[in-house]
């Protein structure tokens, strides 16, 4: 059986789509054809980037502030520290005491607390 040869060609629409064709002769004669249109690749991921820096946008600013937010949480203790040493040292208050930690963090086992 001999193989027939199958054609295509690409007809360029604009910049963003294409048109690609395909033909093949059968053996009784008949030409069969089979296209498609095909978006340019820029064209088909442009959405995509766009969505994808609203959400990474999104994300980077959730994680700033969640960041924020726990650090600020993780020196509290470490902030009532200085603050009382600022005003055993600013006031010559000696009786100044850093309140009581709450929970079990490293400042809640020191001794005398």
């Amino acid at each position: 059986m001999e193989r027939a040869e199958i054609h295509s060609v690409r007809i360029p629409r604009d910049a963003a789509r294409d048109f690609a064709v395909a033909s093949r002769v059968l053996a009784d004669g008949r030409l069969i054809q089979v296209a498609r249109s095909t978006d340019n690749r820029a064209v088909l991921l442009a959405p995509l980037r766009t969505d994808f820096a609203w959400v990474g946008a999104v994300a980077l600013l959730l994680s700033l502030t969640a960041g924020t937010f726990l650090a600020w949480r993780a020196t509290r203790p470490l902030r009532q520290v200085a603050a009382t040493a600022r005003r055993i040292l600013d006031e010559d208050d000696v009786g100044a005491r850093v309140p009581d930690p709450a929970g079990s963090g490293e400042l809640a086992v020191l001794p005398g607390s």
